[in-house]
């Protein structure tokens, strides 16, 4: 799943905003029973990868963006759509797909210049740090199908190591990966849908440009 924010806006630009969608989606995944393989926000996008057992994508995707872009419109006082649509969805064709997948969504940062890949390890805003810190893990966050990508780890401090390898050495494969890596139908939201997103940090439209001065408040919101 991807979604960014409308006109392209850092929506995710404070720690609040990125803390709140978090909660919404700890919710989301714990009344849908939704297995999360992955996700990482970005400044104004986020990259879900999302096992729906229940099948129950559509609801629990309503859900989510209704309720996050109803708080952050309430808290900063605005009307309208905060995301850019309704989102985009690929299918990964198979388990062995998952992985690269997987890895592919943790590395936004670095396929963004955000960060640098030594600096992955301590990076918050994607679940590669839940994946090697268990006791910061939400219990509906799945690791297992990054492990297995990296040569069946087990899911200890030996093997969340080794699929860190030398500071993630292996990472250059999946920085700009092509759909038969991980088996994803892009159909035609390719185009608009990639991983890949353009306009990074680019903020438009009213009471958008400074995204930090609401940040004290978010926590008062329900």
């Amino acid at each position: 799943m991807i979604n960014r924010g409308n006109y392209r806006s850092a929506i995710f630009a404070t720690d609040g905003a990125r803390q709140s969608f978090l909660k919404c989606l700890d919710d989301a995944a714990t009344k849908s029973g939704w297995i999360v393989h992955a996700w990482c926000l970005m400044s104004n996008h986020y990259h879900l990868a999302i096992e729906t057992p229940r099948a129950n994508l559509v609801d629990g995707m309503r859900w989510l963006q209704a309720t996050f872009a109803t708080k952050f419109n309430r808290l900063r006082k605005e009307n309208g759509h905060l995301f850019q649509g309704r989102y985009k969805s690929f299918v990964v064709q198979s388990e062995e797909a998952l992985g690269p997948l997987c890895h592919y969504i943790h590395l936004n940062p670095v396929r963004a210049h955000v960060i640098q890949v030594k600096e992955l390890r301590t990076w918050r805003d994607t679940s590669l740090r839940e994946l090697l810190h268990p006791p910061e893990r939400r219990a509906w966050y799945s690791p297992q199908a990054s492990l297995d990508h990296a040569g069946g780890l087990r899911d200890t401090p030996v093997g969340r190591g080794a699929e860190m390898g030398s500071d993630f050495a292996h990472c250059t494969r999946f920085c700009f990966p092509s759909r038969s890596e991980w088996g994803g139908k892009w159909g035609q939201g390719r185009k608009t849908g990639s991983g890949n997103m353009s306009g990074e940090g680019r903020v438009r439209g009213k009471n958008r440009t400074d995204p930090t001065r609401h940040e004290l408040h978010w926590n008062r919101l329900p």
